[in-house]
């Protein structure tokens, strides 16, 4: 009797043929193994060598900034087989190669830290070997300029700010600001998700939630009304409810 929940390390010889050595998780009451061949291997026969493995990537964050030291890690336990070797390569935005490490432990942490400076995204391309198969993943972090530079988002605000304050658009409180905020907003969500090719609506979510943040907490340009409910909490809820729809599904 072998538990069904659990993997199990079966080892067969006959003679004549070669020794046959897998592990397996039985789903039915007979497992078969043939020492034959491996053309037609039972669909209860493990073959699986990402099986049991876990591994995180970080940052965690999705959205870096720019000019900024990041440690970029990938941390990999081993499962069913053992694993050989293990690390990651670093791409910028132009494809070039930024950073890179690995080892020949089973299981460990492969790490680099490196400054992202002004590119527009990272790409890490982690691989790991076990059984003599290759596995890889992969993870984009977008780069976002929060410098203050004539063409930064925070340079933008300012200046919108000043303009704004000095009565150079008829705009300088109340309803209409409110919806030209929301118009910049907009369009200025539409433009980052276009350069940067993002379509998720979790991740533009997050854009609009940071944006609104900016322009109703940093810049003070949307204005609610004393006791009312920040739009900026009104846009995290949609954020949560988009994030839970993600996970149940």
């Amino acid at each position: 009797m072998v538990n069904p929940n659990q993997a199990h390390t079966i080892t067969t010889t006959a003679t004549g043929y070669p020794t046959d050595s897998r592990t397996i998780n039985p789903s039915t009451t007979t497992v078969y193994i043939s020492l034959a061949g491996t053309s037609s291997i039972p669909a209860n026969i493990s073959t699986t060598y990402t099986e049991g493995i876990s591994y995180t990537i970080a940052p965690v964050n999705e959205y870096l900034a720019n000019q900024t030291a990041y440690d970029f890690q990938f941390n990999i336990t081993a499962g069913t087989y053992t694993i050989t070797n293990f690390g990651f390569v670093l791409y910028n935005s132009t494809n070039d190669i930024v950073g890179s490490d690995s080892d020949t432990t089973s299981g460990g942490l492969a790490s680099v830290n490196l400054n992202v400076q002004n590119n527009t995204r990272i790409t890490m391309i982690a691989y790991w070997t076990s059984n003599n198969t290759n596995n890889t993943v992969s993870y984009t972090w977008i780069i976002l300029n929060s410098a203050d530079t004539d063409y930064s988002l925070l340079h933008f605000g300012t200046r919108l700010k000043t303009y704004i304050g000095s009565g150079m658009f008829g705009l300088t409180t109340g309803f209409g600001l409110n919806l030209f905020i929301l118009i910049i907003i907009l369009i200025t969500t539409g433009i980052a998700s276009y350069k940067y090719g993002i379509s998720s609506p979790r991740l533009i979510s997050w854009i609009a939630l940071i944006l609104v943040a900016i322009f109703e907490l940093g810049l003070g340009l949307i204005q609610m009304g004393s006791g009312k409910i920040p739009l900026t909490a009104w846009a995290g809820l949609v954020v949560l409810a988009i994030e839970i729809k993600e996970w149940t599904t």
